[in-house]
C-alpha cells in the first residue's frame, strides 16, 4: 500500500543513480483499516484521507492526535461557496480580535513602561535637586554663612540645615 521507488541503472548492476531522489506512493483504495485497528500517525492520516468526505465532525479518537487543522482544512474544502465565505469572515473576525487584544496588551505594556520611566525620571530629578540643595547648604555652612541666608538660598528649612 505504501510504495518506495528510487532510480537505478539496470545496465550497471542496479546501481542507484541518486541518493536524493525517491518516490513514495500510497494506494489509498488498499487501505481498509477500521478506526480500532489504527497503529501510529501514518495509519491515522491514511484513515482520515480515506474517510474525510463522509465525516461531519472529527471522531473522538482523533481529538488529541494533532490532526485538528487537517480535519478543519478538509471540512472547508467540502463547504459550499456561501459556507466558505461565512467561515472565512468568521475566521478573519477571530484573527482581528486576537490582533486587537495583542495590540492592546502591547500598548498597555508600552504605556506602563513610559509612565514608569516618566515617574522614575521625575523622582530622580527631584531627588537630585534635593541632594544638590543639601550639598550647596553644606558648602555654605562650611563657609560660615548664617543659617537664615542658607535657608533663603537653598529653600531648605533651618532645621534641615542644622541637621547637615
Amino acid at each position: 500500500m505504501v510504495n518506495h521507488y528510487s532510480l537505478r541503472n539496470d545496465r550497471d548492476d542496479g546501481i542507484m543513480l541518486t541518493d536524493t531522489l525517491h518516490y513514495v506512493t500510497i494506494e489509498l483504495p488498499k487501505f481498509n483499516k477500521q478506526i480500532n485497528e489504527l497503529d501510529g500517525q501514518l495509519d491515522n492520516m491514511l484513515y482520515l484521507f480515506c474517510n474525510l468526505g463522509r465525516m461531519k465532525e472529527i471522531p473522538v479518537y482523533f481529538k488529541d492526535k494533532n490532526l485538528d487543522k487537517l480535519f478543519e482544512t478538509t471540512m472547508f474544502a467540502n463547504m459550499t461557496q456561501e459556507q466558505q465565505d461565512r467561515y472565512f469572515r468568521e475566521f478573519m473576525y477571530e484573527m482581528d480580535q486576537k490582533s486587537r487584544m495583542r495590540t492592546a496588551r502591547e500598548d498597555g505594556i508600552a504605556e506602563g513602561k513610559a509612565e514608569g520611566l516618566a515617574e522614575g525620571e521625575a523622582r530622580g530629578r527631584a531627588e537630585g535637586r534635593a541632594e544638590g540643595r543639601a550639598d550647596t547648604a553644606r558648602a555654605m555652612k562650611a563657609e560660615g554663612l548664617p543659617i537664615e541666608v542658607i535657608a533663603r538660598c537653598t529653600s531648605l528649612t533651618q532645621e534641615q540645615i542644622a541637621e547637615l
